[in-house]
Parts: C-alpha cells; structure tokens; sequence
C-alpha cells in the first residue's frame, strides 16, 4: 500500500505558478492538491477551476475555505460546477469586468490561460 501524497497552496505564488505545479505534482504522481482561501489576498475556487481544467487525474480540493462568506448552498453548487469544469473537452469563452473588484483581471486571465482551448473576453462595462 502507498501513502497518498498532496499539495497543499496558499497564496504566496502567482496562480499561473500555481497551474505549472499542478501539473508537474500530477505528473510526479501526487493524489491532489489543496488550495487554500486567504482573508483578502486569494480566492480558493478561482485557482482550483484552473487546476481542475488543466489536469486529468488529480483530486482537487479546498484546503481552508472561508465560511462566514459562503454559505452552505453556494458551497455545495460550487464544488458541484468545480466538478464539472474538470471535464471540460470544448473551447471556452471566460467573459469577464474590467470593473469587477472582487476578482481583478488577473485572476480571469488565470481561469481562461488554465483551460485548454479557452479565451477571455474583458468587457469594459461590467
């Protein structure tokens, strides 16, 4: 029997940084990775959309996810869409704000460079 093996990331590396150890952990074997919400600095499910779209076989989780601003609903359909997006084999448009200030730009250009095939489209009045 082998000892199950994980990532576990936070928020002190970039998410295209993030997507690259991804893969590599993947390749190397490993069985997930974890990625954790940070208070202000990095949104757990942005990141994990991201691995979960460019990888084929490793389990993708949230390490510590913020409970006080998500209830249990969201949660749930989240991880449910999360799941479906690890499945995703067509092109992708990820439509995003330039206005939005919860999630800046970098973060739909992180989504969109993560899944194969997609592209983003920023749209100046949202």
């Amino acid at each position: 029997m082998t000892t199950p093996v994980a990532l576990y990331l936070q928020d002190a590396h970039d998410i295209r940084e993030g997507i690259e150890l991804v893969r590599y952990a993947e390749e190397q074997g490993f069985d997930a990775v974890w990625q954790a919400d940070s208070r202000l600095v990095r949104d757990a499910v942005v990141p994990m959309a991201a691995f979960a779209a460019t990888t084929d076989r490793i389990k993708v989780g949230s390490g510590v996810v913020d409970i006080w601003t998500r209830n249990p609903a969201r949660l749930a359909s989240t991880f449910s869409t999360l799941d479906d997006l690890a499945r995703i084999d067509a092109p992708t448009v990820v439509v995003h704000g330039r206005l939005d200030r919860l999630l800046p730009v970098p973060h739909a250009e992180a989504l969109a460079s993560g899944i194969a095939g997609a592209s983003l489209l920023l749209r100046d009045t949202m």
